[in-house]
């Protein structure tokens, strides 16, 4: 039995780190994987049925080699690539199909890094298939040659596969780095032909995104030469292919939840795939409902490397553990309060196996039966942590996981009466998780009442009458609607009724305002309106045939609350307004230089500027330094990348203005200091000796890149040597005299890096025939 801890939470998809893959996958590890036969693919004829014991079926010889020994060269297919060898069980097992990799165009399934993982999965008895197929190369692309070929093998071992020992009701996919990408591919593509012919995938590094090939975190970016892996399978240069041409071989953009099969998905934190790549594929995948299992694992290994560490994992995954013991997988997508909800968790072993909660509790309104489907209607919205037991006649598997169920937005309530000239605020019932908005999508407010956002309708209103609307509740769960109505009374007679509304606000500072009061009542007012702040007259002016008086002012940064007071009449007493605020602004300005920073060292600062909040930034035009960018609230941070004094425009706005301005930012280049060896000191007259100096610097974000130059007791010593991987090593000299010789190196730097020297003293000692200095050019 065991019991383990499942991680039940699903990150966003973040901006992958990209590019990093891209040049190096040509030279990765070798890989594994499995499709169906596609469509107008013809599939190889039946191979004949053998005991286990028996010889080898026609076109297949036993192989030798470490027990268990596979009857090798099978053939599957039409051309002498399509290969396979079969490890036969003991007993009937599930399938496993094992793909070699080699970066799309080498190696194949007797590779050193491949047979023995056929080996190891044969040994922990499964029915194993490695198969070879066709590769690429700059003449034959591989999308969908090779995916072709995988197809018709996984026909093969559906057909024939049970003279080998193989369920075929449970085939298995298994990968490493460029067929780690077949593998996922694969799975996805035979099980759209064929639903639930491929039960589970496991991809070992394996790059799922080819959309993110032009997309380089390395600068400057690789050049198309440089990747003739991916050039081969995708048969176009990255950088021409269409959008259909990346995105039709990348796992990540063939998820279908209605056929997908299971995946864990494996990859180390530091290797040549970043782990961006699994985790983004892991939440599209548990976000449509597919059973995804992500493990990354700790340092460098890439590959079939990582397998050891998990194949205890991947043998219960497949579904075969040493004991038989049951595995139960699956993370439940997010369910919704109020609508019928089901998802079935996947169990493997042999059976019958039962599934239960062992502990915590299921969400309210939810079921699981025993062969794992959950079910039902949730009631409550919420986070629901238990943990489920899968059961057999030889033990159990007992995991965490966890539902979260969402609630919508609801609204309801009935406004109450309201009076002309009356202060009125009523709020709706809001309900749902998350914040939750409300709005006025329909029909109109009784003039001098608002809703806010939280559902509260309030204000003085001026105008009786009936006022139909509609209001709306949202979250991100979903929305509901409501159609209501408000009946405004009139005011009583003999009373005045004083509203007041600012022309604009906010406003810039010093520009004008006319503040306008309205006076209505039972009868035509006359009178005067006095327009105040605090207590401070703004203006007093007569009121007009039509109730109204205004008057234009303005004002210094600011909020200013203004009243107007109507001072009646003989026939009707006066009123005073409820305040309006008048908010007065600084038109922003915005500096035009930024602090300095250094390549390598984390960088934060805000672009300068004053006035009046708040303050939005975009880029006009031009670029930031490589490595930094511009956030909408001004911050610049990043790590830079390259030095130099860089000016770009930032456009920065307020309430009331709008400012374009040039800044400028100083990036300093990194410091390095050199370190140069010799490869044999004291070396003997004649003998060939060579320099190399290796370059360091405080910051990882890059290697140094440039020429170094040589110099042997103050003259040149041949052309500039290009700086690799942070070294550069001279060309061999071997006529130095007897003596030393003051070597020197001068490392020149480039767009990130300061240049630095090293020196050292090369002795020469006594050899027979020692010759004079000969320095090459």
């Amino acid at each position: 039995m065991r019991v383990r801890d499942r991680e039940t939470s699903v990150a966003g998809h973040r901006s992958p780190k990209t590019g990093r893959w891209r040049l190096l996958i040509a030279s990765v590890g070798a890989a594994a994987i499995a499709v169906s036969v596609l469509p107008g693919l013809a599939a190889a004829a039946p191979v004949p049925l053998a005991p286990i014991d028996a010889a080898a079926p026609s076109g297949a010889e036993p192989a030798g080699g470490p027990v268990p020994a596979p009857l090798s060269n099978i053939p599957y297919g039409q051309f002498p690539q399509q290969r396979l060898d079969a490890y036969v069980p003991p007993a009937v097992a599930p399938a496993v199909v094992v793909i070699h990799g080699g970066g799309w165009t080498g190696r194949d399934k007797t590779s050193p890094q491949i047979r023995p993982i056929a080996e190891m999965l044969a040994q922990d008895g499964f029915a194993v298939f490695n198969i070879n197929f066709r590769l690429a190369s700059e003449t034959v692309s591989g999308v969908p040659m090779q995916t072709d070929d995988i197809a018709l093998a996984v026909d093969w071992v559906v057909r024939n596969g049970a003279n080998y020992g193989a369920d075929p009701r449970r085939i298995n996919l298994i990968g490493g780095s460029s067929g780690a990408q077949l593998a996922a591919l694969a799975g996805q593509l035979i099980n759209q032909e064929h639903p639930g012919r491929v039960d589970s995938v496991v991809v070992l590094s394996g790059p799922l995104d080819f959309v993110l090939v032009n997309e380089p975190i390395d600068e400057p970016p690789p050049r198309d030469d440089e990747r003739p892996g991916v050039n081969a399978y995708l048969g176009c240069v990255p950088s021409k292919c269409t959008p259909e041409q990346l995105q039709r071989p990348s796992p990540f953009y063939n998820i279908d939840a209605a056929t997908c099969p299971a995946f864990m998905l494996v990859n180390a934190e530091e290797e040549i795939i970043p782990v961006e790549q699994p985790q983004a594929m892991h939440a599209r995948l548990v976000l449509n409902g597919c059973s995804s299992d992500l493990r990354i694992l700790p340092g460098v290994e890439h590959g079939f490397k990582l397998f050891d560490d998990l194949e205890p994992d991947i043998m219960r995954f497949f579904g075969l553990t040493p004991g038989n013991e049951p595995m139960i997988g699956g993370v439940a997508y997010i369910g919704k309060v109020g609508e019928p909800y089901t998802f079935a968790y996947t169990t493997h072993g042999p059976g019958p196996v039962t599934v239960e909660v062992s502990s915590g509790a299921l969400p309210p309104g939810m079921a699981l039966s025993p062969v794992g489907v959950l079910s039902g209607t949730p009631t409550q919205s919420g986070t629901f942590p238990f943990n489920l037991r899968a059961t057999n006649a030889f033990g159990f598997d007992e995991s965490a996981f966890g539902m979260e169920i969402r609630a919508a937005a609801t609204i309801s309530g009935t406004p109450p009466e309201a009076e002309v000239g009356q202060s009125y605020s009523f709020a709706f019932t809001v309900g749902g998780d998350a914040e939750v908005t409300v709005s006025l999508t329909g029909g109109s407010l009784p003039p001098g009442l608002s809703l806010a956002a939280d559902g509260t309708m309030s204000g003085t209103p001026s105008q009786s009458g009936s006022f139909p609307f509609r209001v709306k509740a949202e979250n991100t769960t979903g929305s509901a609607e409501l159609v209501t109505s408000i009946t405004v009374r009139p005011a009583p007679a003999g009373i005045s009724i004083t509203r007041l509304e600012a022309s604009v606000s906010p406003v810039q500072t010093g520009a004008p305002v006319t503040l306008t009061a309205t006076v209505s009542g039972p009868v035509t007012p006359t009178g005067t309106v006095v327009f105040t702040e605090g207590g401070t007259t703004l203006g007093t002016k007569q009121v007009n045939a039509q109730g109204r008086a205004a008057v234009t002012t303005s004002f210094a940064a600011g909020v200013h609350q203004v009243v107007a007071t109507y001072s009646g009449n003989a026939q009707m007493p006066g009123s005073t307004s409820t305040s309006v605020d008048v908010v007065v602004v600084d038109a922003v300005t915005v500096g035009a230089e930024l602090p300095s920073g250094r390549v390598g060292t984390p960088y934060s600062a805000v672009v300068p500027h004053a006035g009046g909040g708040p303050v939005t930034f975009r880029l006009a035009s031009g670029t930031l330094p490589l490595g930094l960018t511009l956030a909408e609230d001004g911050k610049v941070e990043g790590k830079p990348r390259v030095g130099g004094i860089t000016t770009f425009q930032v456009t920065a706005t307020n309430p009331v203005s709008s400012v374009t301005q040039s800044v400028s930012v100083s990036i300093e280049r990194a410091l390095t200091t050199s370190v140069m060896t010799s490869s044999a000191n004291p070396s003997t007259a004649g003998a060939p000796v060579s320099f190399t100096v290796v370059i360091s610097t405080d910051t990882t974000i890059k290697k140094p890149t440039g020429t170094v130059q040589f110099r042997v007791d103050g003259r040149k010593f041949g052309k500039p040597v290009r700086v690799t991987n942070g070294q550069a090593v001279s060309p061999p000299v071997s006529g130095l005299a007897l003596g030393s010789h003051k070597i020197a190196a001068t490392y020149g730097g480039d767009a990130s890096f300061t240049g630095s020297n090293s020196q050292m003293t090369q002795i020469v000692q006594q050899a027979q025939g020692a010759a004079g200095l000969r320095i090459p050019s």
